[in-house]
Parts: structure tokens; sequence; C-alpha cells
């Protein structure tokens, strides 16, 4: 899941030589390479910070609904979701190796008039999308899909590709109705220990309307098929998924086609590592370690020099006269400047 322009590669090579009778060159009788996979152990990161004009993700959508083609306002929708947990890799020697997480997917029906029905929901798909950035120079700051220009950017790049996770059907997810709660009344200044002329004046919030909520658990879990790496950003690489759902909304009248709506949540992918113990070193690897061990704890002693050595550094002024260097006394020895009043 990775472009050419920009890849990773770690493997062990071997090489046999011999020394040619001749003239003593080296030469490679044989030589071959195994590729391996270093999967680094990342631990999973706080939730992003998303701001405003952040368009890469989408965490909530609203949606408008008409009853039929040719009919009145049914009411509207509105479809979020917070943040999941990240996938986390399993060490090596774990017996799981499917990463899984949850997704919480909050719905809200407003309806048009107070006998309308919430609509029927459909199908409920999930995938994820990895997006690899890459580039020819340090970038300044956090990829983002939406800032980049590739007709007039060449030094930056980024490659996109989707995994399908699972489609259901939610058909039989259960609506509740919400009723309004009791209109909140405005507080008497005068009963209140701390109050001011503008706290009487605060407009009243009013919300006279029902409405339906209800709630889908939509479980993630990464297919074993793909080789994944845990998210990261570098100067000039990185890499960082997306959990796209979608989720399709039937409307009673006929002739209406079936609407759909999609979030694009941020998922971090981390990896525990390997928990195990630490292999076993052979004598002469343990011999190695601990000999450059005793020499980098070595102890060292500062001291005072002896007498014979101090005061004796000449500095060679002229190839044919040496002379001490110049101490404390011979600088204040010498004769100051003297200033005439009046003149600087």
């Amino acid at each position: 899941m990775a472009p050419d322009m920009s890849k990773v590669q770690y493997a062990i090579k071997g090489r046999v030589i011999r020394n040619r009778e001749r003239d003593g060159k080296e030469v490679a009788l044989v030589e071959g390479s195994k590729k391996l996979r270093v999967v680094p152990a990342v631990a999973e990161q706080p939730p992003m910070s998303i701001g405003h004009g952040f368009d890469d993700y989408v965490l909530s959508k609203t949606k408008s609904l008409r009853k039929g083609m040719f009919s009145g306002k049914l009411g509207k929708i509105t479809v979020s979701a917070a943040q999941t947990g990240a996938l986390v890799l399993p060490s090596p020697a774990s017996s799981s190796n499917t990463p899984a997480t949850m997704a919480t997917v909050n719905l809200r029906f407003d309806p048009h008039e107070a006998s309308s029905e919430p609509p029927r929901l459909g199908g409920l798909t999930t995938k994820i999308r990895v997006s690899t950035f890459f580039a020819a120079r340090p970038a300044q700051e956090f990829p983002n899909r939406f800032t980049m220009n590739p007709q007039f950017e060449s030094t930056r790049g980024i490659y996109e590709t989707s995994v399908p996770l699972s489609s259901r059907c939610v058909e039989a997810a259960a609506w509740t109705k919400q009723f309004p709660k009791p209109e909140q009344e405005r507080r008497n200044s005068d009963s209140s220990t701390c109050s001011s002329e503008s706290d009487s004046d605060l407009p009243v919030q009013k919300d006279n309307k029902s409405y339906y909520s209800s709630t889908i658990l939509v479980p993630i879990t990464l297919p074993s098929s793909k080789t994944w790496v845990p998210s990261f950003h570098s100067c000039i690489v990185s890499r960082i998924y997306t959990l796209d759902i979608s989720l399709t909304i039937h409307t009673p009248g006929a002739g209406v086609p079936a609407s759909s709506v999609s979030l694009h949540l941020p998922v971090q992918v981390a990896a525990k590592g390997n928990q195990t113990s630490r292999t076993p070193l052979t004598e002469a690897e343990a011999a190695a370690e601990l000999a450059d061990a005793e020499v980098f704890l070595r102890p060292r002693m500062i001291e005072v020099p002896s007498q014979e050595h101090i005061g004796n550094s000449v500095l060679a002024t002229a190839p044919a006269s040496r002379e001490l260097p110049p101490s404390y006394e011979d600088f204040f020895s010498q004769p100051r400047p003297v200033v005439e009043p009046g003149r600087s």
C-alpha cells in the first residue's frame, strides 16, 4: 500500500568471497539476501484536534429528507461519530493477529411535522483509506490533502488506496423518541448571590420539538491480507489512515432514491512491539559486549599536574627567539593612554 517513489526495505545480505591467486582481489562466489519486515513499537497518541476548515475529516453531517418526489419535507437527519480508539497491531508472540476497535455512530432525526416517522435505514459500509504522503523537500507542516495542489507542486505527492472492511444491514436499529425538556425559566437576579444586569437579560433556551435518536455500534477489524504500518510522520514521508463510514437511508415515499451520508474519521494504527525476552547472546557476543562496557566505564581521574610541568609552555614568536606567554602582571603593567580633557 505504498508508491514506488517512497519505499523502505530491510534485508540481511550475505556473500561468500575468496581472494584471487594472481592479484589477491576479493571475488564474490555466492551472494544472497533475506528480506525482513520491521514493525516498530508505537504507542497510541491522543485524539487529533480537528479545527475549522480541516476538510480531510467529517465527524458530523446533516441532510434534509423529503417524503416523495413532489411531496413536502420529511425532516432532517444528523449522523455523527467520535474518533475511535487506535487499531493496535499485536506483538509477534501474541496469538491474536486481528487488530480491532469499535466505532459509535449516533443518529438524530428531527421531523418536519409531529406526525412524521423516522426513515428506514439501509446498509452501512465501512472501509479504511490509506494515505502515503511523500516529498522531495522537507515538509513544513502536517500533510493535508485539501491544502495540496499536485498540479503546481512537483516536490510533493500523495498515494491513496482503500481497503473495504465490512458491509452490514442496520434496518433493525431502534429509534427512541426524545421529548423536549421543560422550558428553562429565567432566574431572578434578586435571588442570585453573584448577579449582574447582563445576567438577567440572557435569552431563554427554548426547544419544544420532539426528535428521534438511535445508536449503531460498528466493529472495525483490519484484514490480515495486508501489511499494516503504524501511523507516523517524518520530514519527507507520512502515513495516515481514515475510516470511511457510509449509511444508506430510505424515505417512505415512492419514486425517491435512497440517500446516503458519509463520515470520514481519523483512525490511528499503533503497535505493541515484541514483548518477549531478549534472545540470549553467544559466548563471543557476550565477551565483546562486556569488553565494550569495560572500556566505556573505565574510571578516569583528573589531577593537578606536577610542578615540573607548570609554567614551561612556550610560544614560538620567531624562529630564533622563544618567550613565555604573557601573564596578568604584564597586562596591567603596560602604560595606559592619557586622554586630554575636551578630546575624545
